[in-house]
């Protein structure tokens, strides 16, 4: 039986990342199936996914292949274009936005940083291509293959088609997570208007300063807006405006029946038609 040419375990692996872009929502979780579908659909002998840190630095939150004998954390690459370990293939890629590979690792002048620490001695090609968002590097995919002079124009093509799709997915993710933003932020206007609406309720039907303030206190712990407390919580200053209009309310129909809650009075004739800030 003919082993199958690197070609066609391309297109097994381009073929499990649409299949992975399909089944996952998750940045990680994406771009750990690709170096996977990289090396056991691919053939390729490793395969890493690194994303740029505050300090020019690339840091892999995915690998594949891994022999171990070196910590991926003292694997240093930088994407700074004067700093030795930034000549790369990987810190190239980042800064141009392009594919980088190489067909000849041993002999390579710009991997001599790291062959030298003793990395990379049972490598034969490398290929570096970036992930892109909004059109500019967030960091980069490493491929990497036993064969010198594997990369062929056809495969290096898969290998961007395969990571342009994970851009692609990757945008995706972003739309998602604002329109669920979005959702959010609507429930808690939601409720919070609810809740203004139970205030002034309480103003209007309270027959004391004592009744209202609880009643005021019930439409918040009791209605809609008690079961979404944890958001609210987190979206505290977006609904600012809105607790301040309860609050000023409460506080104008307090200053107007002061003297008639001392008297003993009725607050209802009161305050029908209360101050509004």
């Amino acid at each position: 039986m003919n082993k199958p040419t690197i070609q066609t375990r391309m297109f097994a692996a381009l073929s499990a990342t649409n299949e992975a872009i399909l089944r996952t929502d998750v940045q990680e979780e994406l771009f750990q199936r690709v170096c996977d579908a990289a090396v056991h659909g691919g053939g390729f002998k490793s395969a890493g996914a690194l994303l740029i840190e505050n300090d020019n630095w690339l840091k892999f939150v995915a690998v594949t292949g891994h022999d171990g004998k070196v910590p991926l954390s003292e694997i240093r690459i930088s994407v700074d274009a004067n700093s030795e370990l930034g000549q790369g293939l990987a810190g190239t890629a980042f800064r141009t936005c392009r594919a980088c590979i190489s067909n000849d690792f041993q002999n390579d002048e710009r991997f001599r940083p790291w062959r030298e620490n003793g990395r990379g001695q049972d490598i034969g090609a490398a290929a570096a291509v970036p992930i892109l968002k909004n059109g500019a590097s967030i960091g980069v995919f490493l491929f990497f293959l036993a064969e010198v002079g594997s990369l062929t124009g056809e495969i290096v093509s898969l290998m961007e088609r395969m990571v342009e799709n994970v851009s692609f997915a990757l945008r995706n993710f972003e739309q998602d997570r604002e329109r669920k933003l979005a959702e959010r932020a609507n429930r808690r206007m939601s409720h919070m208007f609810a809740a203004l609406s139970g205030t002034n309720t309480a103003i209007l039907r309270a027959r004391n300063i004592e009744e209202m303030f609880q009643s005021v206190c019930d439409s918040v712990t009791k209605g809609p807006l008690a079961r979404r407390r944890r958001d609210i919580h987190a979206g505290a200053g977006f609904l600012d405006a809105e607790i301040r209009r309860c609050v000023g309310r409460i506080g104008a129909a307090y200053q107007d029946n002061a003297p008639l809650a001392r008297s003993g009075g009725s607050i209802r004739r009161r305050i029908a038609r209360p101050r509004i800030p």
